[in-house]
């Protein structure tokens, strides 16, 4: 370390930490016998695994693990907190270049869960019918529910940018009753099933609300594919070493809240209402609950256009990760990917 250093050391069993001109720039994490770990300026390396997520002082937000403050590029003051080191040793935000190899859902129990998230979204039973709205880009996604349900039609709709799937068959909707039944998060579905007599007419017992683990599942998959954008933002900042913020956001907007309350449990992020357009609306912009978002889609891959959006948007995630959107060639690629998530 030359001059420009000033050192703050301070042992606790194994640990050290370094900080350079008021930022936290290295960890050495010492064992019994000398040898030394470190990581820095966003690079992890704990017991020869090494992360490089990002080329810039430790966030204390990052330290201190606020949720929804997050961005890249950013620098505070340092901390040589013992707890606020073991909670961002105990981070792994490091995700592979690597996909899985995509599929969709196989088993009924599976596409189940898909389908009660895409009509906890934008479903709705009528009077011995069903109908889920699609964008008319989407309009294969409409044909693919038809195919896995076997029964069902798809009207494009005059006018309008959308397509509707629409099933009236007795057999087809028996089936997606089983299909969806003791699936859903909310009472919304379950009470227009009851109020239309679905349960009377085919024998089947309508099994009230359920909780489970949103990462388990196709349920934040089906749900998402009806009401989940992913958006890169890119805002003006003169703390940023290039002039701009960065985020990386996953947005929902629905009538009701519930859906929304459930989703923040796992993901964090925010809910807000817009008086404009009379919908909550939630946001996660951390890179924590974007390190979860792309756990859980690279294990249950979305099936319609939003594949694309969001594989532009986990590029861009990786971008952050190699560094790359500090130099102006890498905020440059970023930008084109932004403008190509633009609805």
């Amino acid at each position: 370390m030359g001059s420009p250093y000033v050192y703050c050391r301070s042992w606790c069993w194994y640990y050290s930490c370094v900080g350079c001109n008021g930022n936290i720039t290295s960890y050495y994490w010492a064992v019994c016998w000398n040898l030394d770990y470190s990581f820095g300026p966003l690079s992890l390396e704990l017991f020869g695994k090494i992360q490089t997520l990002f080329k810039e002082p430790i966030h204390k937000e990052l330290l201190s693990d606020r949720k929804n403050e997050q961005s890249a590029g950013n620098s505070h003051n340092c901390s040589d907190s013992l707890d606020e080191l073991s909670e961002l040793i105990s981070r792994d935000l490091h995700i592979s270049d690597h996909l899985k190899k995509y599929a969709k859902p196989e088993t009924d129990e599976e596409f189940g869960y898909y389908l009660a998230g895409l009509f906890e979204g934008d479903g709705y039973f009528g009077d011995h019918r069903f109908e889920i709205a699609f964008h008319k880009d989407e309009t294969f996604l409409a044909y693919y529910i038809k195919k896995q349900i076997g029964y069902g039609s798809v009207l494009n709709l005059e006018g309008k940018n959308s397509v509707r799937s629409v099933l009236r068959d007795s057999e087809g909707l028996k089936r997606v009753l089983t299909l969806v039944n003791g699936k859903f998060l909310t009472n919304y579905k379950i009470n227009q099933l009851l109020k239309h007599g679905y349960d009377s007419k085919f024998g089947v017992t309508i099994f009230p609300s359920t909780k489970f683990d949103l990462y388990s599942n196709h349920w934040l998959t089906g749900f998402s594919e009806a009401d989940g954008s992913f958006v890169i933002t890119l805002t003006k900042s003169n703390t940023h070493k290039l002039g701009y913020n960065l985020r990386l956001e996953f947005k929902i907007k629905q009538k009701n809240s519930d859906l929304l309350k459930v989703i923040k449990e796992y993901l964090g992020g925010n809910i807000s209402y817009l008086n404009t357009e009379q919908l909550f609306y939630y946001n996660s912009t951390s890179f924590k609950s974007a390190k979860n978002l792309i756990d859980y889609f690279d294990q249950y891959p979305l099936n319609s256009s939003k594949l694309v959006k969001y594989l532009k948007w986990r590029k861009t995630y990786r971008m952050v990760q190699r560094n790359e959107h500090l130099t102006q060639d890498g905020l440059g690629k970023i930008r084109k990917l932004q403008g190509n998530l633009r609805d």
